[in-house]
Parts: structure tokens; C-alpha cells; sequence
């Protein structure tokens, strides 16, 4: 019924022009992706309605195959992405500048996390990965003051640890990214569309090489 309904309706959608949107929400990548649910939800979610990055799919494909139990993650910025990690990685530590959102992920957050809180007006919400006198795998920038957190980062990661830096096409981070290219880090950009938004953006990955 619905196939002879659907052959009924598609002159129709040909003529109004129409049936590529059709196509497009039926059929598209950005169907397989989750896009249209996290576009109404306005959540960072894929199709099945479960949490991942705030960050570009080509970006959240290629974290998906490398990532592994035993990696420790460090965040600057918190959400769906600390979900995302905790429930790959051995542990993930975020710091939030935001109360009440704060207060939101640190409830739904698993044990394997660890949610501080820092006002974004002081230096010690760029200086919080000190103070967790580690070093981690993956650190992810995607909060306040980016260019001084990268400065920081970089004495807090692990041979043949990784940066990830969202947003980086920003003209505001490119002294940043010239600082981490400048000690011997190479940037992979990943440009694309992503969760929610209805335009395209960067993620990059930064990793150090001799």
C-alpha cells in the first residue's frame, strides 16, 4: 500500500521540487548519522538518540576506530562527549565553567569520570589539568580560552597522545594552532557538517612527531 502511495506521490514531489529533501531525510548520510534527530533535539546525539561529540562526524569516525579501553581522557568542556569517551576509555576528567551545567553532567555522569568545576574568569580553569598530575591520551579543547589551554596541554600529554581542538577554522585560535605547529605538532583538520548545527565546521587533531 505504502509502495503504490509512494508511486502516486512521487510526480508530484517532482514537480513541487521536493524530492530530494524526500530523498535526503529518507536516504541521506545525514539520516545514517543521526543529523535530523540532533537537529530537532537540538542534543549532540546520533540516530539511535545516544550521546557523541559536539565535534564534526568525519572527526567522531575517525576517534571511533582508534580509541580504547585503556586511554585517559582530559576535556576542557563538558556534555555528551564525556559520555561519549567515559563509556570507551579507561577514565575521562572535565572542567566546567558553567554551574549549572556542571551540576547537570556531574548527575548523569558514570564513575569513571571525574567533573570539576572552574569559574572561566580565572587561571585556574586553564591551569585544572595540573592539577591532576597526569598526563592523558586525548585532551579536547571545546571550552573557554582555547589559545591558553593548548599552551598548557601540550605539557600534560603522552608520547603519541593527541590534542583535539573544535572549531579551529576560528580566526581567534590560529595563534594557538601556530604555538602547537611551532613544538613540532601536526594538525589533521576534519571538515564537515556535525550534530545539531546546519552548517559546516573544523575539528582538528594535533599530534607530535621528531
Amino acid at each position: 500500500m505504502l509502495i503504490k502511495i509512494k508511486k502516486l506521490l512521487w510526480p508530484l514531489f517532482q514537480l513541487l521540487r521536493i524530492d530530494s529533501l524526500y530523498l535526503l531525510y529518507k536516504k541521506s548520510y545525514l539520516k545514517e548519522v543521526g543529523w535530523f534527530k540532533s537537529y530537532r533535539k537540538k542534543e549532540s546525539i546520533d540516530k539511535n538518540g545516544q550521546p557523541i561529540p559536539w565535534l564534526t562526524y568525519s572527526c567522531i569516525a575517525f576517534l571511533e576506530e582508534r580509541l580504547n579501553e585503556n586511554m585517559e581522557i582530559f576535556e576542557y568542556g563538558s556534555g555528551n562527549s564525556t559520555l561519549w569517551f567515559a563509556n570507551k576509555c579507561k577514565n575521562v576528567t572535565s572542567v566546567e565553567y558553567d554551574k549549572n551545567w556542571y551540576e547537570k553532567i556531574k548527575k548523569i555522569a558514570p564513575k569513571n569520570t571525574n567533573i570539576l568545576f572552574e569559574r572561566k574568569e580565572t587561571n585556574n580553569y586553564i591551569k585544572s589539568i595540573s592539577s591532576t598530575n597526569k598526563k592523558y591520551d586525548v585532551i579536547i579543547i571545546d571550552g573557554r580560552n582555547r589559545g591558553k589551554c593548548m599552551k598548557e596541554s601540550i605539557n600534560h600529554l603522552k608520547d603519541n597522545g593527541i590534542i583535539i581542538l573544535d572549531d579551529s577554522e576560528r580566526q581567534i585560535y590560529q595563534n594557538g594552532i601556530k604555538f602547537l605547529k611551532n613544538n613540532n605538532f601536526k594538525e589533521i583538520t576534519f571538515t564537515g557538517m556535525g550534530p545539531i548545527n546546519i552548517y559546516g565546521w573544523t575539528t582538528s587533531i594535533f599530534n607530535k612527531y621528531d
